[in-house]
């Protein structure tokens, strides 16, 4: 893969705290192809060639869905903030 000839694409990503280095491992592991440049506690930028940009979003959203279901498992988490809250607040 040659820098140059790639594309620097943004995907949505919940690190939950992880280093970049961790994220590029993860990303690695999961089998996204490309360059991570950047990486942030909501989002991650990676230059990419042409060729995976499709197969790489199919990739980063069943890692955003196993993300969004374990922080759910965990945490009793609902995606409502309001009703997220009231539980919170009821069980202490």
């Amino acid at each position: 893969m040659i820098l140059s000839e790639t594309i620097k694409v943004k995907y949505k990503f919940n690190a939950c705290g992880l280093q970049t280095h961790e994220v590029a491992k993860l990303l690695r592991d999961k089998g996204v192809k490309g360059f991570l440049i950047s990486s942030n506690e909501r989002y991650v930028i990676v230059a990419v060639p042409r060729e995976d940009i499709k197969r790489n979003r199919k990739i980063m959203e069943g890692i955003r869905n196993e993300t969004i279901h374990s922080l759910a498992s965990s945490r009793n988490y609902t995606g409502n903030r309001a009703i997220d809250n009231v539980d919170n607040y009821v069980k202490e």
